[in-house]
Parts: structure tokens; C-alpha cells; sequence
């Protein structure tokens, strides 16, 4: 199959509309202050639970039917956001994302059942451990990130409750860049 016939696709918590609004706005704010490439499409707002990449029909085929039938089990959890950090170089951060509290134990379990779930399929698990994040910004522009006032950034309030999946598909050069394949709802 040439890659013409793939998608690039993950699997992903959906953050409610609302916070993403007010993520958004926060983003609005702290544009000019934080001097990031890229920041995040207030539609593309997520927590990753598993990056796929290349995906191909058969394979799509695959991962609706057992994504369908993970969630049929799955009951809902609460999420809130937390604090902001980075991943990368501490001076020029790759990332800079907002950090996720609430019932984080059954998070990383939906993760490892997804990641598990998914594998039989061809899709293996990460090496690194899994940090749920939502990510904000890519790519420090210049190399003085002042990482000390990341404490002092006025973190967005909101809790929701996780109760669905969703299977994304990325659209390099598009904005959104992030598509919704299929939603699975937890206990249906």
C-alpha cells in the first residue's frame, strides 16, 4: 500500500468545547509574551492517548471495531487542567502544554488499555512513559524560555468528565489540523 492510501491518525481524550474556548483565549493572551512558532488551533485542543500514524484501510477497519468494543466497558472519569510545562530543552522547549489532574490513575489505564488494545493490530507502544498533556505551542522561537515563571502563568480552571474516545486524523497543512475520524462513547 503506498502511503497515498494512508491516513496519519491517533487516538485521543476530547477536551469539552468550552475549556478549549477558554484555552484559546488564554492563548490569545500569552502569544506575544510566550515567542512560540506554532500554537494550537483552538479545534485541535486534546490529551493523546496513542499516536498511529500511517494507517491503512484494513487497519482503520480494525481499530473502529475494537476501539467500538474497548469502550462499550469503559466508564467515565473526571479531568481538570492543572499547571503549564514544557518537553524539551529547559531554553528552547519543543513543547510548552498544559498539565492534566483529576483521576489521572484511570487515564493512564484507559492509555495502557487503548496502547494494548491497538497493538495486535500493528501499532506498538511507546518506549517513553506516558505524560497526558494538551499541548499549546511548538517550537520556542529564540533560546531564553524564562522556565521560572511557568509557576507564576494563571492556570485555566475546568474539570470535565472523560466519557468518550475519539479516533483523529491529521491533515498536514490544514487548519484544524485535526479531523475526527469516529467518536466512541464509554458503556455503548
Amino acid at each position: 500500500m503506498s502511503q497515498k492510501d494512508e491516513r496519519r491518525t491517533f487516538v485521543a481524550v476530547p477536551v469539552p468545547t468550552s475549556l478549549k474556548k477558554q484555552l484559546s483565549a488564554w492563548i490569545e493572551e500569552k502569544r506575544d509574551e510566550l515567542s512560540f512558532r506554532k500554537w494550537i488551533h483552538q479545534q485541535d485542543i486534546h490529551i493523546t492517548l496513542h499516536f498511529l500514524g500511517g494507517t491503512s484501510s484494513s487497519q482503520l477497519e480494525q481499530i473502529l471495531n475494537t476501539l467500538h468494543d474497548l469502550c462499550k466497558k469503559e466508564v467515565p472519569f473526571s479531568l481538570s487542567v492543572d499547571r503549564f510545562g514544557t518537553f524539551g530543552n529547559n531554553k528552547q522547549p519543543h513543547i510548552f502544554w498544559a498539565g492534566v489532574a483529576g483521576e489521572l490513575d484511570r487515564l493512564h489505564q484507559l492509555q495502557k488499555r487503548v496502547t494494548a488494545a491497538l497493538q495486535p493490530i500493528g501499532f506498538p507502544a511507546e518506549i517513553r512513559p506516558y505524560h497526558p498533556h494538551i499541548t499549546l505551542a511548538r517550537k520556542y522561537a529564540a533560546d531564553d524560555f524564562p522556565q521560572r515563571s511557568l509557576s507564576a502563568l494563571d492556570v485555566v480552571s475546568g474539570s470535565w468528565t472523560v466519557d468518550e474516545i475519539v479516533l483523529y486524523e491529521s491533515i498536514l497543512g490544514k487548519e484544524p489540523m485535526y479531523h475526527v475520524v469516529q467518536t466512541f462513547p464509554f458503556g455503548k
